[in-house]
């Protein structure tokens, strides 16, 4: 019976993960409309957002189809992560919604642990470099090309237009199979080592810093200083990662988990269930946060004595 318990006690985030799913396929095959003009898949996703809001910060313009919708979306995200959390990433996001299917099949399919990447190990540290690295190189050519470079790349986007869209052919296999591969043997891959909206949600959880950079970058360009923005995102990017492995416990977040070590028995059950492995039998009592934690409550529904919260 605690298998049962443990597998259905987090329904509501699965029903509002596979609502949003849903709602996207319906829309995006037509069989819902919305208006009279085709939807663009790109518009809708907060990647795009944050691309188009680069683009307008460095060159008071913005890329291809984007609007000013596109940036309030993008300015809507960041906002949400620095004082919610990664709510995005953990509810509403199509490609974290496969990645739990995914984790889910393995386990149905007997082979429960999967492919452990221990959270905090060397490798798992290593890894985390590639969605920063992705990260520099969308925000860059995106703001040089004025166009959404995201596009080559991004499976959901990919999928969504049935690989006629514009894309670059082997990344979107590539990014695919990563997303598929990855997520069955490795829980939450591609959100852990590859996404790069991922690597920017993780950075705006760190927003003093991240408003320090850019309030200073667009106050210099109010004065008429020369704003190398290359050199912005990089210290972004670089800045990002480091303090991610450095201090993965960001404070000055409005929602967080809460742990009463009181009732804690240390049975492991909270990360074991935790798709990004936190130790949180670790954690100390009251307020924890973590810099991967989208507040799933998979650790909640896991905890046999409400220790968490």
């Amino acid at each position: 019976m605690a298998k049962h318990k443990f597998q259905f006690k987090n329904w509501q985030k699965t029903l509002v993960q596979w609502g949003v799913l849903i709602s996207l396929i319906l829309v995006l095959t037509g069989v819902v409309k919305l208006g009279s003009e085709k939807p663009d898949p790109e518009a809708w996703c907060p990647m795009g957002g944050l691309e188009a809001l680069a683009t307008y910060a460095a060159n008071s313009t913005l890329p291809c189809s984007m609007s000013s919708v596109q940036v309030m979306m993008g300015i809507v995200l960041a906002v949400a992560v620095m004082l919610l959390g990664k709510l995005f990433c953990g509810y509403l996001c199509p490609v974290g919604t496969v990645e739990d299917f995914l984790m889910g099949l393995r386990k149905a399919l007997g082979w429960k642990k999967g492919i452990n990447i221990r959270n905090g190990s060397p490798l798992d540290k290593f890894l985390r470099i590639f969605k920063y690295a992705l990260l520099f190189v969308i925000l860059s050519s995106t703001v040089t090309a004025s166009e959404l470079f995201c596009k080559n790349l991004d499976p959901y986007y990919a999928v969504a237009t049935g690989f006629k869209g514009e894309i670059t052919l082997w990344m979107s296999i590539t990014s695919l199979v990563l997303v598929v591969a990855g997520g069955f043997f490795i829980n939450r891959f591609w959100c852990r080592y590859v996404c790069p909206l991922g690597a920017a949600s993780n950075s705006f959880k760190y927003w003093i810093w991240v408003v320090a950079l850019f309030g200073g970058a667009l106050l210099a360009g109010i004065y008429g200083w020369q704003i190398n923005w290359t050199i912005v995102f990089a210290v972004f990017c670089g800045a990002g990662y480091l303090l991610e492995i450095i201090a993965p416990k960001p404070v000055l977040q409005l929602v967080t988990m809460v742990k009463d070590n009181s009732v804690c028995n240390h049975c492991q059950h909270c990360t074991r269930h935790c798709p990004y492995g936190i130790d949180l039998c670790k954690a100390g009592d009251g307020r924890f946060t973590h810099v991967d934690c989208t507040l799933c409550g998979e650790c909640v529904a896991a905890c046999n004595t409400g220790a968490i919260q």
